[in-house]
């Protein structure tokens, strides 16, 4: 298990070199400034390691969908050397982002007298942090591309109105095989700085229940070769009376296995229809959680489902298995 950074709602409109959030419309989330990437990776050492979501939706501008220099630099700030003199490619916006060392060197030193904007990211850490999950995105689907019902993610790979997400359906630059092609790109910027770390990719929970939905398997055609990882939500509830929302508890622990077998099953269906035969990314799941609105007979019943279903996640090989939040 690694912690997820940041939080999926702001992954995509989250800048880590200037711990800012940008804004649509005129507007952006509120957000705690001490949660910037610094104090979150000086605690590396005694969490483990990390899974980064990585902002695809925005530029730093805010003019366009975001820009895999960006990324680059994230990469090369987490786990650069400070010796290390290599270029990174400049923004779309003509940003200069330096070189690996440049910014490895900033994770090495101690925060200067007179703040430049950056010593948020000086936390005095000279040795890399060796972070190898960098995931693109979060739940990019619900970009507005198929429809009103899958609206939330903010992705300026195509313009917003005024208000509101707009009418964004079937627009190819908020599609899954533009999202697959980008996801290449990303993983080519990113590697080239660290070739060891993993790129995944945001993927529908493959249930059955998004037939009408063709995301899975046009993002994997176009980009699976480099594609290490996928991740997909795992929320299964039984309800039933008096309100539906009270979790039948004894057909949820018998039928968790089941559910998860199909999900795997699914999987390796789309990957033997869209990837190279010999790459099958490992699946991740966030959240793999009981949903917050759930109403439980017994509160004891949250630690066996735990318990039951993340030993057999692991068992399975995942990539990493995320509860919701950390303090629920």
């Amino acid at each position: 298990h690694a912690f997820r950074y940041p939080s999926g709602g702001l992954a995509d409109r989250y800048h880590w070199s200037s711990n800012t959030v940008t804004k649509i419309n005129g507007d952006a989330p509120w957000f705690n400034p001490d949660n910037n990437f610094g104090n979150f990776a000086r605690n590396l050492d005694n969490l483990g390691t990390a899974l980064i979501l990585v902002n695809y939706g925005t530029n730093l501008a805010g003019t366009d969908g975001a820009d895999e220099a960006e990324a680059a630099a994230w990469v090369a700030y987490a786990n650069g050397d400070a010796a290390d003199p290599r270029p990174l490619p400049k923004g779309k916006g003509g940003e200069d982002w330096h070189t690996v060392g440049y910014w490895a060197t900033i994770r090495s030193q101690a925060p200067l007298a007179t703040d430049d904007g950056l010593n948020f990211l000086r936390i005095e850490h000279a040795k890399s942090f060796a972070i190898r999950q960098w995931q693109v995105g979060e739940q990019i689907f619900n970009d507005g591309f198929y429809g009103s019902v899958h609206e939330g993610a903010k992705d300026l790979h195509a313009p917003l109105p005024a208000k509101g997400n707009g009418n964004r359906e079937k627009n190819p630059n908020l599609g899954p095989a533009f999202y697959g092609a980008r996801v290449a790109a990303f993983a080519t910027a990113m590697k080239a700085v660290d070739p060891s770390i993993r790129i995944g990719a945001t993927l529908m929970k493959p249930d059955g229940q998004i037939t009408d939905f063709d995301w899975n398997s046009k993002v994997l055609k176009a980009g699976c070769s480099a594609i290490d990882f996928v991740t997909v939500e795992y929320q299964p509830l039984s309800t039933g009376p008096p309100d539906y929302n009270t979790v039948i508890e004894s057909d949820e622990m018998t039928k968790s296995r089941s559910e998860q077998a199909n999900i795997l099953n699914s999987m390796i269906n789309l990957y033997r229809d869209n990837c190279p035969r010999d790459h099958q990314p490992h699946i991740a799941f966030s959240p793999a959680a009981i949903p917050a609105y759930a109403k439980l007979e017994h509160p004891i019943y949250t630690a066996l489902w735990v318990a039951d279903v993340y030993s057999t996640l692991i068992e399975t090989g995942a990539e990493n298995v995320s509860w919701t939040d950390l303090h629920s």
